[in-house]
């Protein structure tokens, strides 16, 4: 009987990917002549212009459009291109376009502004031997068909290159981007010539390129625009892709390795399955990885393999590696194991005995690509699926997942850092997958427990942008959809004053930019505990940049994230404005009208050093006082106040909220959790801070300039700082008060600023007994010394349920002691208590309903509280100030049941938070309000 051994390795498998091998070259041909009002415009205004020309001409032009951009051509036809005749690969389009009357030339592309960006050389533009190459960023493009919108996709970069052997001419090439129909609005026929060449793209993408860019001789000065005009003399719209070729041949120590393991090496005991076949056993081994893990293959340059050209979608890349010096060679691939997992026939593996193929997953794998060496990007692989022929050819074939790159290039040189960005500028948010053919190489026997074969490899590596709902930069407004997420968003965008964005439950939002999202008018993103509202980066190695939040006409409806999960955000800032290299997620400038609560805030930060010093690796608050409850900060960082900054008179409330793993990560910053900052008043109320770092002062908490932070039934336990105190610093001593109440502080008094002016009252240092790992790591168990030990003075404060959504304890027990609970999360008792007959005495005494209402809500001066009496009864009105002190009270009076108004004007009071407090006989009913400036 005839035995042959096979790889099982890496993979995840497709059809689809050996059949678009063999589809190439489908493309529209395009032209746009000066003569016919089309082809490029490119000009400097206001005195912006681009880098030298490196071979004596003029500065390479900062702008570029096509030359109906803003009426630099004024003409009703101009615009950069038409289609024309001899299409190849769009057969659904050219039938389309002759069913409806239409011929190509009725087709034309247009495309908005692009600039040069930082215009840095070596990064954004390079000159090598003969050519000069540059980029334009940013900018959408629209195939318009008779004059109505067809087509459209968002354009992160156009590579443009300048042969100096060739007189004034330039090839040009944009990345690969997703297309999408935009002709809703448009006729029924176009309607229908935009289905058919959404058809024949079944799921690629396009790039536009110019094989001949010539300048045209005539020059524009329009509106302080001084340009050129360019024809486009031979072009074309292509259809595919980008794609990177690879090979890994065991003769240069690269390719595969498949093994099984008896346990006596690194790996457990496992055996893959086997099964015979038309007279051959075929053995698919359970491991797989690349031949260089864990010394399988001890030669040094032992890898997968190396890319062999960057032919396709990836020309910054390609320039970048000659420009340092690099060889295809060096760029090369290591990867650790895969499994074959539970290996359940049916389930992981099968046999299909009608195309003659064995099929197989595989699980896990992580990938790393190199440059000479040094690791630039990271590639996590989840699910692999092999096949092999079962036809005598012992052919076999893999492919992995849609996936998404992370740069890992911090650590090595300069040069490979700067590979590692050209290739993310070329893949622009694409995720990605391998697809390879193996073949039988060689065998190794007892190696370090393992037994198994090296492959031979020759494969591919595409690109392709997630399904969803891409928006491009500009204004909006309306509802974002469950139906129509994930949305994509490309550019910065603004909601302007006086609209209302709506994000439904469940919507994710992932920004394929470092653009600030700036709100001007009104955003409701209101997710619920089953569907949270998602806001990431496209790709995380790439961090979004944040939500900008203006001070606007307070008209405008209150701004409301509930439910939210923010992820993946950093401050950049690259304008240098002042502040705005703060709040990492969320930075709110002199607004009031906002309501942040059950949100979680993760993987943010704020570090960049500009024209301030960068805080707030969250949210950072700038002259506003609103509410933030029931979230949870962790793992965020920023050089001052790792989540949360509070800065220049704010005073806001803080209650249920959980900090942890948060870090101040400057010496000389501090506040590993939040930086209190220049006449602020914060008030935090039943909050948990665990396990943040400051490399300076403040574990948890920092207070500069001046400021007034009060503390009631909060949790400060296993907070850090290198230099300072571990849990509060207090900077300015003599300028800084600091009240803790009923609170659990780590080292009691050493845990905080010694000398500093306040209260301290009712305080504890015991180990509050966090409950460890599980849904909620931070909450209390049983015989913690937090339970029933808060303070129910500030119930104005507090609110009904904790971060858990159960209930607190509000009020006390007959002989009056607290039963409420430090911490975010209220400890629940047992309900055999219930059962068994037994009061819990942790009751909340029920009061009658009450509408009870407080408007205008914000306010900048006159407030009416409105209510309904059942019967007579006394009423007394007061307004409390978020430290309890009383700075209004109306005289008690006889009212009369029915409805009643009273009056308030509140002009004279600081901008701020307010609890307006209503008793009515012996009960007492509150509710907050703001005052605006």
């Amino acid at each position: 009987m005839k035995t042959k051994t096979l790889l099982q390795s890496l993979g995840l498998t497709v059809i689809i990917m050996l059949l678009t091998i063999l589809i190439t070259n489908a493309q529209i041909p395009i032209q746009g002549l000066h003569s016919n009002h089309e082809g490029s415009a490119a000009w400097d205004e206001d005195g912006s212009t681009g880098h030298p020309h490196p071979f004596g001409w003029q500065n390479t032009f900062y702008y570029c459009a096509s030359r109906d951009y803003d009426d630099i051509d004024p003409d009703p036809n101009a615009a950069l291109a038409h289609f024309v005749d001899d299409i190849n690969g769009f057969p659904l389009f050219e039938q389309a376009l002759a069913e409806n009357g239409f011929v190509p030339e009725q087709v034309k592309a247009k495309v908005g502004l692009m600039t040069l960006g930082n215009d840095l050389e070596g990064e954004d533009w390079f000159t090598l031997n003969d050519h000069h190459h540059f980029n334009y960023y940013d900018t959408y493009y629209v195939f318009e068909l008779d004059g109505e919108p067809m087509i459209s996709a968002y354009c992160n970069f156009a590579f443009t290159s300048y042969d100096q052997s060739v007189y004034a001419n330039w090839t040009l090439e944009t990345n690969f981007a997703r297309p999408f129909n935009v002709s809703a609005n448009s006729s029924a026929p176009v309607q229908e010539v935009a289905d058919a060449f959404m058809a024949d793209l079944n799921g690629d993408e396009i790039r536009i390129i110019y094989d001949s860019l010539q300048n045209s001789g005539n020059s524009f000065n329009s509106n302080g625009k001084n340009g050129y005009y360019y024809n486009i003399v031979e072009g074309y719209i292509e259809k595919g892709l980008p794609e990177l070729p690879f090979e890994g041949y065991g003769v240069n120590h690269e390719g595969t390795a498949g093994w099984d393991s008896d346990g006596s090496g690194p790996e457990p005991e496992n055996t893959g399955h086997s099964f015979t076949w038309d007279g051959t056993t075929y053995i698919i081994y359970y491991y797989g990885s690349g031949r260089d893990y864990d010394g399988i293959d001890p030669h040094p340059d032992a890898c997968i393999g190396h890319l062999t050209d960057f032919s396709k979608g990836f020309p910054n890349t390609a320039v970048q590696m000659e420009y340092r010096g690099y060889t295809m060679e060096q760029f090369t691939a290591k990867m650790d194991t895969s499994t074959l997992g539970n290996d359940i026939q049916g389930v992981d593996w099968g046999i299909d005995s009608t195309n003659l193929e064995h099929w197989y997953y595989a699980y896990g794998g992580y990938k790393i690509f190199y440059i000479a060496g040094e690791p630039i990007i990271g590639w996590q692989m989840d699910t692999l699926f092999s096949f092999l022929a079962l036809n005598g050819s012992y052919n076999w074939w893999q492919i992995s997942d849609y996936n998404t790159l992370v740069d890992i290039s911090a650590g090595s040189s300069t040069d490979a850092q700067q590979i590692a960005k050209s290739f993310f500028k070329d893949l622009s948010g694409h995720s990605i997958s391998s697809y390879k053919e193996g073949t039988y190489h060689s065998s190794f026997e007892n190696q370090n427990g393992r037994t198994g074969i090296f492959m031979n490899i020759l494969g591919t590596i595409k690109g392709k942008q997630i399904e969803g709902t891409y928006i491009w930069e500009g204004d909006v407004s309306g509802t974002w959809t469950l139906e129509n997420s994930p949305y994509v968003v490309m550019g910065s965008l603004n909601v302007p004053n006086d609209e209302v964005l709506t994000i439904e439950p469940g919507v994710e939002i992932r920004f394929n930019t470092t653009e600030v999202f700036v709100i001007h008018g009104c955003v409701i993103a209101e997710g619920t505990e089953e569907n949270p509202i998602l806001f990431t980066a496209y790709d995380e190695s790439v961090p979004w940049g944040g939500i900008g939040i203006q001070n606007d006409a307070s008209s405008n409806e209150a701004i409301s994230f509930k439910h939210c999960i923010f992820e993946y955000s950093y401050a950049y800032n690259p304008n240098n404005i002042l502040a705005q290299n703060c709040g990492g997620v969320i930075r709110v400038d002199d607004y009031e009208q906002i309501e942040i609560s059950h949100c979680i805030f993760r993987n943010n930060s704020a570090d960049n050093f500009l024209s301030n010093n960068p805080c707030g690796g969250a949210i950072m608050m700038y002259k506003c006082s609103f509410q933030i409850s029931h979230c949870i900060f962790h793992d965020n960082s920023s050089a001052w106040g790792g989540a949360l900054a509070i800065l220049e008179n704010s005073n806001p409330v803080i209650d249920n909220c959980l900090f942890y793993n948060n870090k101040s990560d400057y010496v000389g910053g501090g506040g590993g959790a939040v930086l209190v900052w220049t006449d602020s008043s914060p008030h935090f109320v039943n909050c948990t801070f665990s396990d943040n770092h400051a490399a300076d002062a403040g574990g948890a908490v920092e207070l500069e300039f001046d400021c007034e932070a009060s503390f009631t039934n909060c949790i400060f336990w296993g907070n850090t700082a290198d230099i300072g105190a571990d849990q509060i610093s207090v900077w300015d001593l003599d300028g800084s008060s600091l009240n803790v109440y009923y609170s659990d502080v780590e080292g009691g008094l050493n845990g905080i600023t010694p000398g500093f002016q306040g209260q301290y009252i009712g305080n504890i240092n015991d180990d509050p007994l966090f409950v460890g790992t599980g849904e909620y790591p931070y909450s209390l168990s049983s015989g913690s010394p937090c339970i029933d030990t808060g303070w129910p003075a500030d119930w104005y404060l507090i609110s009904e349920l904790d971060l858990a959504g159960n209930e607190r304890v509000l009020d006390g027990d007959e002989d009056g002691s607290s039963v409420i609970d430090m911490g975010a999360y209220e400890y629940q008792i047992a309900t055999t208590s219930l059962v068994l007959g037994k009061e819990s005495p942790r009751h909340l005494i029920a009061k009658e309903e009450l509408s009870y209402k407080v408007f205008p809500n914000p306010t900048n001066s006159n407030l009416t509280i409105e209510f309904f009496l059942k019967d007579q009864a006394t009423v007394q009105f007061s307004v409390l100030d978020i430290h309890g002190r009383i700075v209004y009270e109306m005289e008690p009076g006889e009212l009369q049941s029915e409805k009643n108004q009273l009056r308030f004007n509140a002009g004279h009071l600081p901008a701020g938070l307010y609890l307006c407090r209503l008793q009515i006989g012996n009960e007492a009913f509150t509710n907050k309000i703001v005052k605006l400036r």
